[in-house]
């Protein structure tokens, strides 16, 4: 099952300068950039885009992302220190 309508996920791109497609992360309930690999929850159907509500992984990488100025400084739910 997908997260988002299917003709919604074709027009959505990562907010960041690199504007990159998104993939499911069903089990995360979450759109992940494909380039820098931010994460962006899906609450109800709505994905939330806002790089500023964006979720910051083990996985993600700020040199590609062009916009780390605008992402949290927050990594799996825990401040960065």
């Amino acid at each position: 099952m997908s997260l988002i309508d299917a003709q919604l996920k074709a027009i959505l791109v990562c907010p960041c300068p690199h504007h990159a497609d998104l993939d499911e992360d069903e089990a995360a309930s979450q759109l992940v950039c494909t380039h820098c690999h931010l994460g962006f929850e899906v609450r109800d159907g709505i994905p939330i885009m806002m790089l500023e509500e964006s979720v910051v992984s083990d996985a993600y990488q700020p040199e590609k992302c062009g916009a780390a100025d605008a992402v949290p400084t927050v990594a799996n739910g825990e401040t960065s220190s």
